[in-house]
C-alpha cells in the first residue's frame, strides 16, 4: 500500500466510525485508531476482511504485490497527468480499490492512447483504466464489473451555432474525432460519408478547433467536455445533446487476459467501496455531475436527486417470470414493454435498475412491502398499495377482459353465476370482482399462463385476464381459439398502469417522473408497436403529462382548418359541416382529448393554409409535410399513406413509366404538397395549377393538359360527383402522400398530444376509417359501360381458361421442374463463384491475401486517406537471404519457411492491419489510421520478433528487412508503394535486418 493511500485511509475511517468491524472489540478498535493517527498505519482487515478472497486470490496478491496501470495524459476528469503525477477520478478510484487489497500501483504514463492499448495487449501493462467498450478490443483483457461509472456522449459546439442534439444533426458538419482510436474507426465506417472529420489528439485540441471554427462539433463524454471547458478557459462554447444511438456507456477497468484472478480480486474490492467513499470521490472530481447524473435530453436533477443517485447506484425492480408482453423473462433476460420503458427512463436519468426475477407476483408484492424491492411497475393503484408505495402518473393502459373458449355463450358476469373463473393470485382485479360478484367462484393461479390454460382445458368457465397478455401467450403456446368479452359495464375496460416507488424515497419518484417526461412519445409509440400490437380495443382516454393537461385546459378549444373540397378525405357541405375521413378523425380526437375542436370555414385549400400561417387555426387536417409548410406547422406521425396517381382521358394510353412523360403538362390543385415534390424530382415538368379539383379534371377532358395528378380516392369521388365518366386512372407515380395532422409550431406540446392520440387510435381504426370512405367512392365510380366491357371480357376469358386449363397444368409441372433445376444450377454457380473469388484473392501457399487482394485494399484505404485526411502507412518487408535457404535446403523447405513466416505475421499484426504476400519472399502490411511513427514502431517490433523466432524448418535464425512509407498529400498509391520499396532497398543495402523509413516526418511523429 502506498503512503498516499495510507494517509487517505485514516481520515476515511474517522469519518465513518460507525462502520468499524463488529468482530473487533471497541478497545482494540480505539487503540488501532490511535496508532493509525500517530503512525499512518494501514488498516488490514478493516474492509478487506469482507472481501472473502479465495486461497488462489490471496496467493496471487502475495506473488504480485505491485501491478502496472495505464495512465493517459489528457482525459480529465477521469485519467490525466498533472505535473508528472497520474491523477483523476479513475486514478483515485483505483487507489481506493488497491488500498482494500494491499496492492501497490505503478503507473505507466503516455500521451498516446494507442501505445497504451498496444502495451496492454502485449502484457507490458497489467491493468488498463477508464475505458469504454468502444475504446479497446476486450479480447486483450478481462473487463471488471460492475463499471466504475456510466456516461453519455454529448456535443460541444459554439454558442452561436445551430442546436446539435442528436446523431443526425452531425451530418454535413466538420466533426472533431480522436486520431487513430476504435471509436473513430467505428464512427467513420458507419457515418464517414456524411461528415467531414477533423482529427485531433486530445480534448483540448478538439475544443480549441471548435472554438476557432476549424471544426463545428466535438462528440465526447459530457463530464470530459465540461472539465476542459471550465478549466482551460474556453469561452463561447456550449455542451448539449445526447448520442442516443449508443446510450449510456460503461466506463470500467480491464485486467490483462492471463490474469483472471486480478479481475476477480478488484471486482470484489469494488463491492467493498462504501457509499460515503464513492460520494467523496464524485464530490472531488465531478462537482458538476456527469451527464449520467445531471442532464440527459433535458432531464435536470436537483442537488437532492443527484445525491440520491450517488448513494443509491442500483435500484431493485420487479421482473415477473411470465406476464408477457409487459414483463417476463426471455432466455434468462428481462423482457417486455414495461422493461423496455424502464430502460428508456434509465437512459435519460442515470438510474441503474437491477431486475429481481424468480418470484411470483404475490412474493414480489410482499418483498416491496418489506422494502426489499424498490420499484414495482405494470401496477394498478389501490388503497392497500398506497400504504407502502408512491405512484407515478399512468404510463400505459391495460385492457381487462373475460377470456372464454371460442363459441362460448358467456357474455358477462351474469352468465357466470355458480361457475368457476380463473384469476391471478395477488392481482388487484381479483379482490374487486370478489366484492362485486360473490356469486362467482374465483380460482387463483400463480401465473397468467396457468390461468389461461385452465380456460383452455375446461377447468374453469372463463378467466379474468389482460387481452394483450392472453393473446400473446395463446400465440406462443399455439392454444386453441379463444374469445374475449370486454367489461364495459364494469367500467374496467381501460386500466391505467403506474410505476410504484417505495414511499420513503421521494427523490426516486421525482427522478423517474422526470425521466418519463423526457422520453419522446414516438419512442413510446415504437414500444407499443413492438409489444402491444395485439391489444385491440376501442380508443380510450389519453394518458397525458401534467404539462399537456394544463395546456389543453388553458386552450379550452382547438380550431381546425381543412381542405373544403377534397372528398372523400375532407370537405365542407352545403350546410357548413365537415364531411369525409376528417370528420371521423375530428370526432375521435375531440373525444380523446376531452376538448371541443371547432371548424374554421374556408373556401379553398390555399385559404386554409393562409389561416394556419396567420395562427387563425391550431390544426390543419390531413396535411402532407413540405419544407414551406414547416415554417409554420409541425407534423404528426402519418394517419395514412396514399400513392399519387394520374387521371387521364379514355382516349390516352396507360402511362407505365412516369419518368418518360415528365416533360408533358399535368394539372394539379393549387397549394397541394405534390407540387413541391414533383418540381424537386422532375425539374422539367410543366404543372398547371387550378383552384379546385373539378376545374383540373375538366381541363384533362378538354385536352388542355395531359393528365391530373392526385390521390385515387379523391379522383374517384370527383369523377362520380361531377359526372366525368370519360376519365380513368392511367398510371401511378413513384411518390406517396403521407397524410398527417399539421399543428401550429409555436406550441410544441400540441404535436406530442396529437401523436399520442394517433397512437391511441391505432392502425386498425385508421384503416377502418379509410376503407369506410374509400369503399363508397369506388362503388360510385364504376359506370355501366365499364361494367358491360368487364362482363364481356370475363366471358371470353372464361372460355379460354377452360380450353387452356389442362395444357397450362402440364406446362406448369414442366416449368416447376425446370425452375428447380435452374435454382440448383444457380446455387452451384454461386458456390463456385465464391470459391473462385476466394482462390483469386488468396495466396495458395501462405493463405494470406495475394497481390490482387492487397491492391484492392490499398485502393480503398488510399481513397479514405485522400477524402478524410486519415493517416495511412505501408510496410514492405523481405526475408533476408531467402535464396540461400532455397539453394541450401531446397524449395520445399523454402515453402515451409514462407508458410511459417506468414503465420508469424498473422499472429503479430494488429486487428486493423492487413498483411499479405506481395510476391516471392516479399510481404506487405497496410496500416490504416497509422502515421509514420506508428508504422515504424510496429515494423521494429516485427523485426525483433522475427529475429528472435526459431523456425523449425532450418537451424539458426531468419531476419527480414523493412521499408516504411506513409501517405502525404499529392501521393498516389503507386508513389506510396514506390517509396516503401525504395526504403526496403536501402535497408537491404545498409546490411539487412533493419527498418528504414524514406519519409522525413520526424517533426510530426507522436513519439
Amino acid at each position: 500500500m502506498s503512503a498516499s493511500s495510507i494517509s487517505q485511509d485514516c481520515p476515511g475511517i474517522i469519518q465513518n466510525l460507525h462502520l468499524y468491524p463488529p468482530q473487533m472489540p471497541k478497545l482494540h478498535f480505539s487503540l488501532y485508531l490511535l496508532f493509525c493517527l500517530l503512525f499512518n498505519l494501514p488498516a488490514p482487515g478493516l474492509v478487506a476482511a469482507e472481501l472473502a478472497l479465495t486461497s488462489d486470490e490471496t496467493a496471487f496478491l502475495a506473488a504480485h504485490p505491485s501491478i502496472r496501470v495505464s495512465s493517459e495524459q489528457h482525459w480529465a476528469p477521469y485519467d490525466f497527468i498533472d505535473n508528472g503525477v497520474s491523477t483523476g477520478y479513475s486514478v483515485d478510484y483505483l487507489q481506493l480499490l488497491a488500498s482494500k487489497v494491499g496492492l501497490e500501483l505503478e503507473f505507466v504514463q503516455s500521451a498516446d492512447w494507442r501505445k497504451l492499448t498496444e502495451a496492454f495487449c502485449a502484457r507490458r501493462i497489467d491493468l488498463i483504466q477508464a475505458i469504454d467498450r468502444f475504446s479497446l478490443d476486450l479480447d486483450c483483457g478481462i473487463p471488471i464489473e460492475p463499471p466504475m461509472i456510466r456516461e453519455a456522449v454529448q456535443f460541444a459546439t459554439r454558442t452561436n451555432f445551430k442546436p446539435v442534439e442528436r446523431l443526425e444533426d452531425l451530418f454535413g458538419l466538420r466533426v472533431a474525432l480522436y486520431f487513430d482510436t476504435e471509436t473513430t474507426r467505428w464512427f467513420l465506417d458507419a457515418y464517414g460519408e456524411r461528415v467531414t472529420p477533423v482529427f485531433i489528439r486530445s480534448p483540448q485540441e478538439g475544443l480549441r478547433a471548435v472554438a476557432e471554427n476549424r471544426a463545428d462539433v466535438m462528440p465526447e463524454f459530457g463530464s470530459v467536455l465540461g472539465y476542459y471547458v471550465n478549466h482551460e478557459g474556453f469561452s463561447g462554447l456550449k455542451i448539449e445533446g445526447y448520442l442516443e444511438e449508443i446510450g449510456l456507456l460503461d466506463i470500467l477497468f480491464a485486467a490483462r487476459g492471463d490474469w483472471p484472478l486480478l479481475a476477480s480480486i478488484l471486482a470484489k474490492a469494488q463491492q467493498a467501496i462504501r457509499p460515503s467513499e464513492l460520494a467523496a470521490l464524485r464530490e472531488r472530481w465531478l462537482k458538476a455531475p456527469p451527464v449520467s447524473t445531471a442532464r440527459i435530453s433535458g432531464v435536470e436533477l436537483t442537488a437532492d436527486e443527484r445525491a440520491f443517485l450517488l448513494t443509491h447506484p442500483r435500484i431493485r425492480v420487479q421482473n415477473e417470470q411470465d406476464y408477457p408482453p409487459y414483463d417476463f423473462v426471455d432466455n434468462g433476460q428481462p423482457a417486455g414493454f414495461s422493461i423496455d420503458y424502464l430502460r428508456l427512463i434509465a437512459a435519460r436519468t442515470g438510474l441503474e435498475f437491477e431486475f429481481i426475477s424468480s418470484l411470483s407476483w404475490a412474493e414480489l408484492l410482499a418483498r416491496a412491502r418489506a422494502g426489499e424491492i424498490d420499484v414495482l411497475h405494470s401496477l394498478l393503484e389501490t388503497p392497500t398499495r398506497r400504504e407502502f408505495l408512491a405512484f407515478t402518473r399512468a404510463y400505459v393502459k391495460d385492457y381487462l377482459a373475460l377470456v372464454v373458449p371460442a363459441g362460448s355463450l358467456i357474455q358477462n358476469f351474469d352468465d357466470l353465476r355458480g361457475k368457476r373463473v380463473s384469476v391471478l393470485k395477488g392481482g388487484a382485479a381479483a379482490s374487486a370482482i370478489a366484492r362485486e360478484h360473490p356469486e362467482v367462484e374465483l380460482v387463483a393461479y400463480a401465473s397468467t399462463r396457468a390461468l389461461l390454460k385452465a380456460v383452455v382445458y375446461g377447468e374453469v368457465a372463463a378467466g379474468l385476464i389482460s387481452q394483450a397478455v392472453g393473446t400473446y401467450i395463446a400465440e406462443q403456446e399455439l392454444l386453441p381459439a379463444l374469445e374475449y368479452r370486454h367489461l364495459d359495464a364494469l367500467d374496467r375496460t381501460a386500466r391505467p398502469w403506474h410505476i410504484g416507488v417505495r414511499k420513503d424515497w421521494p427523490e426516486l419518484l421525482s427522478i423517474i417522473e422526470k425521466g418519463m417526461d423526457a422520453i419522446p412519445y414516438m419512442e413510446v409509440a415504437e414500444l407499443r408497436q413492438r409489444w402491444l400490437t395485439h391489444n385491440s380495443h376501442p380508443p380510450q382516454t389519453l394518458i397525458l403529462s401534467p404539462a399537456e393537461r394544463r395546456y389543453l385546459t388553458q386552450k379550452g378549444r382547438l380550431r381546425l382548418c381543412i381542405d373544403p373540397d377534397w372528398m372523400p378525405f375532407d370537405a365542407i357541405d352545403a350546410d357548413g359541416h365537415e364531411i369525409g375521413m376528417g370528420s371521423d378523425y375530428r370526432a375521435l380526437f375531440s373525444s380523446l382529448l376531452k376538448i371541443p375542436i371547432e371548424l374554421v370555414p374556408t373556401r379553398t385549400w390555399v385559404g386554409s393554409l393562409r389561416k394556419a400561417k396567420a395562427r387563425d387555426c391550431d390544426i390543419v387536417a390531413l396535411a402532407t409535410p413540405t419544407p414551406n409548410r414547416a415554417h409554420y406547422l409541425d407534423f404528426t406521425q402519418p394517419l395514412v399513406r396514399v400513392p399519387y396517381v394520374i387521371a387521364i382521358a379514355d382516349r390516352r394510353l396507360f402511362i407505365e413509366d412516369f419518368d418518360r412523360v415528365a416533360d408533358q403538362r399535368f394539372a394539379v390543385v393549387r397549394g397541394y404538397a405534390v407540387i413541391e415534390d414533383l418540381r424537386a424530382r422532375y425539374p422539367g415538368i410543366e404543372l398547371v395549377e387550378f383552384p379546385m379539383i373539378e376545374q383540373a379534371l375538366r381541363a384533362v377532358l378538354a385536352g388542355e393538359v395531359d393528365g391530373y395528378i392526385g390521390l385515387t380516392a379523391a379522383i374517384g369521388f370527383a369523377i362520380q360527383r361531377y359526372g366525368l365518366v370519360d376519365l380513368r386512372i392511367g398510371g401511378r407515380l413513384p411518390l406517396d402522400s403521407q397524410l398527417t395532422m399539421g399543428v401550429r409550431n409555436d406550441e410544441p406540446l400540441l404535436r406530442d398530444i396529437f401523436n399520442k392520440a394517433i397512437t391511441e387510435i391505432g392502425p386498425r381504426e385508421r384503416d377502418r376509417i379509410y376503407r369506410k370512405w374509400a369503399a363508397v367512392t369506388q362503388e360510385r365510380v364504376l359506370d355501366r359501360r365499364l361494367l358491360a366491357q368487364i362482363l364481356i371480357a370475363v366471358a371470353l376469358l372464361l372460355g379460354l381458361f377452360i380450353f387452356w386449363n389442362r395444357r397450362m397444368a402440364r406446362a406448369k409441372r414442366e416449368t416447376d421442374v425446370a425452375l428447380e433445376q435452374l435454382a440448383q444450377a444457380k446455387r452451384e454457380i454461386e458456390t463456385q463463384n465464391a470459391r473462385l473469388e476466394q482462390l483469386s484473392t488468396t495466396d495458395t501457399l501462405t493463405g494470406l491475401p495475394n497481390r490482387l487482394k492487397l491492391d484492392a485494399e490499398l485502393a480503398r484505404e488510399f481513397a479514405r486517406a485522400e477524402r478524410y485526411g486519415a493517416p495511412l502507412a505501408v510496410i514492405l518487408l523481405d526475408i533476408d537471404h531467402f535464396k540461400e535457404i532455397n539453394d541450401g535446403h531446397g524449395h520445399l523447405v523454402g515453402d515451409q519457411v514462407l508458410i511459417a513466416f506468414a503465420r508469424l505475421l498473422q499472429a503479430r499484426q494488429r486487428a486493423t492491419d492487413r498483411a499479405g504476400r506481395w510476391g516471392g519472399e516479399e510481404f506487405l502490411i497496410l496500416c490504416p489510421y497509422t502515421n509514420a511513427s506508428g508504422a515504424l514502431s510496429l515494423a521494429e517490433e516485427l523485426r525483433r520478433d522475427i529475429a528472435g523466432h526459431q523456425f523449425a524448418e532450418i537451424p539458426g535464425s531468419i531476419t527480414a528487412s523493412f521499408g516504411v512509407a506513409s501517405y502525404r498529400p499529392g501521393d498516389t498509391a503507386v508513389s506510396l508503394i514506390g517509396r516503401s520499396d525504395t526504403a526496403l532497398y536501402r535497408a537491404k543495402a545498409a546490411g539487412r535486418n533493419r527498418v528504414i523509413e524514406l519519409d522525413d516526418e520526424a517533426s510530426t511523429r507522436l513519439d
